[in-house]
């Protein structure tokens, strides 16, 4: 009977078991390599938006370029460059005495840091609640009552910018009280800036957010005087006789339109962070912003009484700070200079009358290519002219919407480098580096000018 049951198990039952003990490792092989096959898709997917870069970011081999252009640079170049770090050291001055006295006045107060931020965070929702309104009341002002206080208010940018610094109220309040600034955006001061369109909501100089976070500090200054506070009643030190708004290079002030009715723009409206009025100001008052060096339009906008510290457009810091034209000379302006002086294009042939002509005709010579990559040289002026949506600038056909004006450094296959100063809201703003990217401004018009005092090459 045993060996019969031996029998029975090595020829039935012990092969069946080997069979499928067989059947399981092949299937645990599949498996297995199935496996590995999905986790190295994976891995490929990872390895690939890893080396994803952003086509318009500036690359550390470009700004080694800038350093060398930067190092070699003269006149009118130099100044350019040396314009941006000045604008930067007075920056970082500012930034650090403002926060000392907030670090001051905090202490005083005998707040906690959590009612302080209660405190800031209801004056912001009521701040967004007047700039709105505000804002609304710009769109519905008749004809006949459009001023220059209405010109420069109508391209305030504050809804954007007390929006921007809510979250860096939440996240920073308690470093800021103690007179801290956040680490990121202290490095990039010691840094030529680069201007970058910042999706990351960095705090970083060259973004957006640094106008923001100035924002939040004047916003915290004034709440520390109590909720029916404006930035008129600061207190913030002199410097000789001129007042903190007439040194400031983060705080600027511009006329509120003469027929305002504030109170029936809001019951707040003079309790309102942002509204400005001295013995200096227009009976209408101030409207007050944050800025990081830049305005539109800037010779609408400038203090004579700032210097290097007036925020400016992209064409009065080139032509005004730079250069230091007493005309006002906008891209177009450059643009009727350049046509009517190549005889190239549509263009308005009084232009050639006027007293920007002349000046232009003094300082700069129009570059007529076909090859932009390698005509351009450092030093030289950039005039983009740009067409409105869907439409494109011809030379021979229009004169473009708007523009943008900036000196050239180098260029790429692709892309310009240059020093601007610019804004795109919520992005960026700053006086640094920018890269143009040529493809994207493949329907605009953009013109080289280069300065008499260069070589020609």
């Amino acid at each position: 009977m045993t060996k019969t049951r031996y029998k029975y198990l090595k020829t039935k039952v012990i092969p069946y078991i080997l069979l499928i003990s067989c059947l399981l490792s092949v299937n645990a092989c599949t498996i297995n390599q199935s496996y590995l096959s999905d986790l190295q898709q994976d891995t490929e997917v990872f390895d690939d938006a890893e080396v994803v870069v952003d086509e318009d970011t500036i690359t550390d081999q470009e700004m080694k370029n800038v350093e060398q252009i930067k190092l070699n640079s003269r006149g009118f170049l130099k100044k350019a460059f040396d314009f941006e770090e000045r604008h930067r050291q007075l920056t970082h001055k500012e930034i650090h005495q403002l926060l000392a006295i907030l670090n001051d006045r905090f202490k005083k107060s005998g707040l906690t840091v959590s009612v302080f931020e209660d405190q800031v965070l209801k004056r912001v929702h009521r701040d967004l609640e007047i700039i709105n309104a505000f804002n609304k009341s710009l769109d519905a002002t008749k004809h006949n009552e459009k001023d220059k206080g209405y010109e420069l208010c109508k391209q305030n940018y504050l809804q954007e910018i007390i929006s921007g610094y809510k979250d860096i109220l939440k996240e920073h309040i308690g470093d800021m009280v103690k007179g801290v600034l956040p680490k990121n955006y202290e490095k990039s001061l010691s840094e030529i800036t680069i201007l970058k369109r910042d999706k990351e909501n960095e705090i970083i100089r060259g973004s957006f957010k640094p106008t923001c976070l100035k924002g939040a500090i004047i916003t915290m200054l004034v709440a520390l005087n109590g909720d029916h506070a404006n930035a008129s009643i600061l207190d913030l030190p002199k410097r000789g006789k001129r007042m903190w708004v007439d040194y400031s290079i983060l705080f600027h002030t511009i006329s509120l339109p003469k027929k305002i009715d504030k109170l029936s723009i809001h019951p707040d409206f003079e309790s309102f962070t942002y509204y400005y009025k001295d013995a200096t100001s227009p009976s209408q008052g101030e409207l007050g912003f944050p800025h990081s060096g830049y305005c539109t339009p800037g010779y609408l906008a400038r203090n004579p009484l700032k210097g290097i510290s007036n925020p400016e457009s992209c064409s009065s810091w080139v032509f005004h700070q730079i250069l230091k034209t007493k005309y006002i000379v906008t891209t177009y302006d450059v643009m009727q200079f350049f046509r009517n002086k190549t005889g190239v294009g549509q263009r308005d042939r009084k232009y050639a009358k006027t007293r920007e002509y002349r000046w232009l005709n003094k300082v700069l010579s129009p570059i007529l290519t076909t090859d932009l990559r390698t005509s351009i040289k450092p030093g030289d002026l950039l005039c983009i002219r740009r067409p409105k949506e869907n439409d494109a600038v011809i030379r021979s056909r229009n004169y473009g919407a708007s523009g943008h004006m900036a000196i050239a450094l180098f260029t790429t296959d692709t892309h310009i480098i240059a020093l601007a100063c610019t804004r795109d809201v919520p992005l960026m703003e700053g006086i640094g580096i920018q890269k143009i990217n040529f493809e994207k401004e493949g329907k605009s018009d953009i013109m080289i000018l280069r300065h008499k005092s260069l070589k020609s090459t």
